[in-house]
């Protein structure tokens, strides 16, 4: 079996590196401590202080994301000495995320129920 899914039905969007790193370092700022979630909205992306939701503005991209629930620490992982473009490619929020750096690099990020 494949660890790495086929991405040919899912939907890519394009970040700058840096703009990404520094949104999910907010959302980290805003989540409570049992609660590492960071849900991509097309607009936003959402976390939880442990009594409301939390809205953090997402870092302009190009393309299309479908909306998905995450652990923002293994995003920041993934962020880590990563410069220039990533690709972050969705499909549903049962899906796993993959996050392509442009050395190459890729990570699987298992999703959290949302």
């Amino acid at each position: 079996r494949k660890v790495i899914p086929s991405l040919g039905d899912y939907k890519t969007a394009t970040f700058d590196a840096e703009g990404l790193r520094s949104a999910m370092k907010a959302v980290g700022v805003h989540a409570a401590k049992k609660i590492n979630i960071a849900k991509f909205r097309p607009s936003t992306i959402e976390t939880h202080d442990g009594e409301r939701p939390q809205a953090v503005p997402i870092p302009d991209y190009i393309g299309d994301m479908a909306p998905s629930g995450v652990n923002y620490k293994y995003v920041l992982d993934a962020l880590k000495g990563a410069k220039g473009p990533v690709r972050v490619h969705t499909k549903d929020q049962y899906s796993p995320a993959v996050f392509e750096r442009e050395d190459g690099i890729k990570h699987v990020i298992m999703p959290m129920r949302i």
